[in-house]
């Protein structure tokens, strides 16, 4: 459309967070003895539907399980939920590391920077993680006012979406389509969390 205009569209660099060497050290000195690769786990998000607190739950049993050290973010509303949701009969394994309600805003970027990929939904630590260089899979789901090329973080790494139609509003039941976000499974997330730890490549789309 610009092009059109006779104008051309600038490209619009990935954003840079500057943290302090203080801040970095005390990041990795928080991961300190963590197998690798570290991944970070953020269940929480306001804006957008979530994936399934279970399924956060399962992918941190899933990635613990093939050797991955697994750290959980989130504010204390969202360790609230996270816990309420929890399944009791599968306590998180002892070597993950919950930091949930603990960090300040600084502290999580220091987290983030020191882990090799972020998982979360259309929220604030995608865009951290790609602001610090760091790849992530993002969870998004398919509401129009929600589409990646307006939210998607410009960075490395995946956004993940489930292969339904764009839909207007979320009408839950009335749609057919209503558990769309379930339809991303734990084992497909965790096969590309490996991926884009392994090998980040500049983020794209990816239905599925």
């Amino acid at each position: 459309m610009l092009a059109g205009l006779g104008l051309q569209p600038c490209i619009v660099s990935p954003p840079n967070l500057v943290l302090t060497d203080e801040e970095r050290a005390r990041g990795q000195e928080r991961l300190r003895g963590m197998a690798t690769p570290r991944v970070v786990l953020h269940p929480g998000g306001v804006a957008a539907r979530r994936w399934r607190v279970e399924h956060y739950h399962s992918l941190a049993h899933e990635l613990h399980r093939k050797g991955v050290g697994v750290v959980l973010t989130g504010s204390q509303a969202e360790a609230d939920m996270f816990n309420q949701h929890m399944n009791s009969d599968e306590p998180l394994p002892a070597s993950v590391l919950n930091l949930m309600g603990q960090l300040s805003v600084r502290e999580l970027m220091a987290v983030i920077a020191a882990s090799h990929a972020v998982v979360s939904g259309a929220t604030g630590p995608a865009h951290i993680a790609a602001a610090c260089g760091v790849p992530n899979v993002s969870l998004f789901d398919p509401r129009r006012n929600n589409l990646p090329t307006r939210w998607q973080p410009l960075g490395k790494g995946l956004v993940l979406r489930p292969d339904v139609p764009t839909c207007e509003k979320c009408i839950y039941e009335a749609c057919p389509y209503w558990d769309c976000l379930d339809r991303l499974t734990v084992e497909t997330v965790a096969q590309h969390v490996f991926q884009v730890a392994g090998d980040p490549s500049p983020l794209r789309v990816l239905h599925v």
